[in-house]
């Protein structure tokens, strides 16, 4: 029985010994994206295709994607603390990669699930969850998973304002379970996410 007992507190420490979770300071301001709603009118050095536009701490973060690029990226473009100075823009993962055709690129998209929630860390700041599930690239994707036997990875963008209002982010990437990618938590200001060899603690700091 006492074999038993500390083989069992030896795997739980083992299933939830902590990570750690860096952010770090986006960028300076720079003007904002021109937002068109057409991969075929997007010109990719100053055009962005919009995907959602969200609040954090009553400024707006808007989630955009790139258009035209070998590799193109979303990204999350925060207002500046103040807004006459643009945005300060955060990049996130590949989402898609271009395919030339006889008559133009069209872009393959990886991704499998885009999603962002809310949270908060500890001493109460308020903390944007980005979750972006893609596939390997080559894998055929029908919209919503990808073809069996292939892998999907998650990459977990965590956001917030430092004490001066410059944004900071950090990420993490794992891969899913087999039963599919899950929701990422913040419990107790640190980062819960589910992966392929358990569910995995992230300290944030």
């Amino acid at each position: 029985m006492k074999i038993t007992i500390c083989s069992l507190l030896l795997l739980a420490g083992t299933a939830f010994a902590d990570n750690k979770l860096q952010l770090a300071r986006v960028g300076q301001a720079e003007p904002a994206p021109n937002i068109v709603l057409s991969y075929d009118k997007c010109d990719p050095r100053t055009d962005r295709i919009p995907q959602v536009r969200l609040k954090l701490d009553k400024r707006l973060v808007q989630v955009v994607h790139e258009c035209g690029m070998s590799d193109q990226r979303t990204q999350l473009a925060f207002e500046a603390k103040n807004p006459d100075d643009g945005v300060q823009v955060y990049s996130s993962a590949i989402i898609a990669y271009a395919i030339p055709t006889l008559h133009d690129v069209r872009p393959s998209f990886l991704a499998v699930a885009e999603q962002s929630t809310f949270g908060k860390l500890k001493g109460g700041r308020h903390a944007l969850l980005h979750r972006i599930d893609t596939a390997q690239r080559g894998v055929d994707v029908d919209g919503t998973r990808a073809a069996p036997d292939s892998r999907i990875d998650s990459r977990v963008d965590v956001c917030t304002f430092d004490t001066d209002g410059t944004p900071m982010c950090g990420y993490v990437v794992v891969e899913c379970p087999e039963m599919g990618c899950k929701p990422p938590e913040l419990i107790k200001g640190a980062l819960w996410i589910h992966t392929k060899d358990g569910r995995k603690r992230y300290v944030i700091e």
